[in-house]
């Protein structure tokens, strides 16, 4: 029987095959991660541009006001503060 009839010299070069058709598909696989990348960038560039922050400004009416704040203190006594905030009124319609 010749070398080259024996199953393992047969099973040699399959072997030595498919790590020869691993080179491409290696090769195949960086080309994919390098185009989702130029993907994403590209998105984000877009997004940045086209898609940012969104306001919508109208008119409306700030009421300052005193709020009472209660606290307890550490011996047990409790104090009232008033806290200042601000209400703010916009118009149920803005044309």
């Amino acid at each position: 029987m010749k070398f080259i009839q024996k199953p393992a010299f047969k099973m040699l070069v399959i072997g030595v095959l498919a790590l020869f058709l691993l080179i491409p598909a290696g090769l195949i696989q960086n080309l994919i991660s390098e185009r989702e990348s130029t993907q994403e960038g590209a998105i984000s560039e877009m997004t940045g541009v086209w898609g940012g922050e969104q306001r919508i400004v109208g008119p409306y009416l700030a009421v300052p006001f005193h709020q009472p704040v209660l606290q307890v203190n550490n011996d047990g006594s409790k104090t009232t503060e008033l806290s200042r905030r601000v209400l703010y009124i916009m118009p149920e319609v803005l044309e």
